[in-house]
Order: structure tokens, then C-alpha cells, then sequence
């Protein structure tokens, strides 16, 4: 991660400061609209968090809300209830500010500054950008290292930060096929979400590289609102023609007979396609234009 940890000294000092609260089930702990000065950290418990009207986000055991209130100096952006007993730890706005603030607004800020460089981003407000940066993890790789193994269920959507990666296809035969290299701001492993069937590539490190990731439990309600812009490029943008043919390739496949590329989509051809996700139990959640000649996946 790139969020610097908080020095010895500072962590005493917070958790020295921090206060237990207990709020039984079906409580509204924050409101949209209204002010608060607290920082609450789930220690055992269930909250769901709205946004006008909307389930945005579900927070468990060991996530946090109300630091963009003390951080911002405005109302709460969203709602929070308690949907179980929940117990918390919480910070009053003064220690917050002076100590757990600075490291906070360094890691946000870092990934603002990047997310909204990103074209397929730009219709997200500020309260959305800020919702998906929470829920990024940065990581790093190797050269050689992989990001994504074809056939694996696709568990995590790559932005490429630093370096370059190389999508490797297959064949045919089956036999592995260089697709096309990302580079800065380019993203990999969101058609695996979109359309939920497994990887159809391999996503290599052709040197040190780093990225920060999405998980699958966060993408719906964090990419909502980019969903159908990242769907309508890929079956639109002629550079994802790799991918394109084998999800055609895979449609006109027996799947009692043709084993090759139709394992891949099976769950994707066989029934309708899926309604938007339920949240599910997860953390909080809120490029350059592609380029290249040669297919895309």
C-alpha cells in the first residue's frame, strides 16, 4: 500500500483517545444531510450505507466510515444503520484531524489524482471517486509476474499504474497467443465482471509494474455508473477483437460436444444474463484513452 503507517507515538495517542460505542440493530447511526463529528471503526457487526436511497456499501469487522464528514468539514454523505448489533470504536474529530487525517488525505489524494485522469471515469462524481478509491488496493509485480491466469475465475479488475503487462490469449488449438500490451491508466480483468465467465487470458508483468486493484465483491457498486461504458467498448472497439471472437466463437459452440473456449463462458451463454449484483458483505465502497494496433482482449 501506499498509505504511509501512523509513527508508534501517533497510534498511542489514537488508541488511547478512541471511545467504545454499542448501537443495537436497525439503528441510524449517521444521516445523509446531517453533521457529524465522530469516526467510527466497526469492531464486531453489520452497517449498511445508502446513499440517496441507494445501497452503496455494506461494512463489516474492521472498516470504518465517517472520515470524509471530519476530513471535508460537511454534512454525511450517506446514511449508516446498523443491520445487527454493532460494536464500534470511535475518534472525535480533534485527534482525527491532527493525526489519522494526514495520512488519510495522502492515500486519497494519491488515488484521486489518478482516477480522474482516467477517461472511462469521467462521468463519476467526487463522492463516487472517492467511494472507489477506498476500495483500491495498490500491488506490485515482477517482470514475469501474473496478474490474471486464463481460466481462473476472475477475481480482481486491474488500472495499470506504473510498467506494462502483456494479455496472452489462446488459440484454436488452445495453444497461448500475444494479444496486446496495457500500459498507464488501461484496466484488465473487468469483462470477467461484465459478462461473469471465467478469464479468457493470461495478464503478464513485462517488468516491474504496478497496479491498484478492484476486487469482484466491490466493482458493481463502485463501477456502476462506468459499467455500460466499459460493456459497450468492449463489443464496440475493434481492439478487443480477440475477445469479441471468442465470445462468438463460444456461442455457437455445442458445450455437450466443444470443450475449447465455451468452459470459459458457459455461465454467460447458458442462462440470460445476470441482474446487477446485490451487494454483498465487502469493504467500503466510491485513463488514458486506449490505444494500440494490434487486438485487444
Amino acid at each position: 500500500s501506499d498509505q504511509p503507517p501512523l509513527d508508534p507515538e501517533d497510534l498511542k495517542v489514537v488508541a488511547d483517545a478512541m471511545v467504545h460505542m454499542s448501537f443495537p440493530e436497525q439503528t441510524l447511526i449517521l444521516e445523509q444531510g446531517q453533521p457529524s463529528d465522530t469516526f467510527y471503526v466497526i469492531s464486531s457487526g453489520l452497517c449498511h450505507v445508502h446513499r440517496d436511497g441507494e445501497l452503496v456499501a455494506i461494512l463489516k469487522e474492521g472498516q470504518s466510515f465517517g472520515e470524509l464528514e471530519l476530513m471535508y468539514s460537511h454534512d454525511c454523505q450517506a446514511t449508516v444503520t446498523a443491520v445487527s448489533f454493532v460494536d464500534c470504536w470511535t475518534l472525535g474529530q480533534e485527534v482525527y484531524r491532527s493525526i489519522v487525517m494526514k495520512v488519510s488525505i495522502q492515500k486519497r489524494q494519491l488515488y484521486m489524482d489518478l482516477l480522474q485522469r482516467v477517461p472511462f471515469l469521467e462521468t463519476m462524481d467526487n463522492y463516487q471517486i472517492l467511494t472507489l478509491a477506498d476500495a483500491l488496493e495498490t500491488t506490485h509485480f515482477d517482470t514475469g509476474d501474473y496478474l490474471i491466469h486464463y481460466g481462473n475465475p476472475g477475481g480482481w479488475m486491474h488500472i495499470v499504474i506504473d510498467g506494462q503487462v502483456e494479455v496472452i490469449g489462446r488459440d484454436v488449438a488452445g495453444q497461448p497467443v500475444p494479444v496486446c500490451e496495457f500500459g498507464w491508466g488501461e484496466s484488465v480483468g473487468e469483462l470477467e465482471f461484465i459478462h461473469n465467465h471465467a478469464c479468457v487470458a493470461d495478464v503478464k508483468a513485462l517488468c516491474p509494474t504496478k497496479t491498484v486493484r478492484l476486487h469482484r465483491d466491490h466493482f458493481e457498486m463502485c463501477m456502476g455508473p462506468v459499467r455500460d461504458v466499459l460493456k459497450g467498448r468492449a463489443e464496440e472497439d475493434a481492439t478487443y477483437e480477440y475477445y469479441q471472437k471468442r465470445r462468438d466463437s463460444a456461442a455457437a459452440f455445442d458445450f455437450t460436444t466443444d470443450t475449447c473456449f465455451a468452459s470459459l463462458f458457459q455461465s454467460d451463454l447458458a442462462a440470460p444474463s445476470p441482474p446487477r449484483a446485490t451487494p454483498v458483505e465487502t469493504e467500503q465502497t466510491v485513463w488514458q484513452k486506449r490505444r494500440g494496433t494490434v487486438a485487444r482482449r
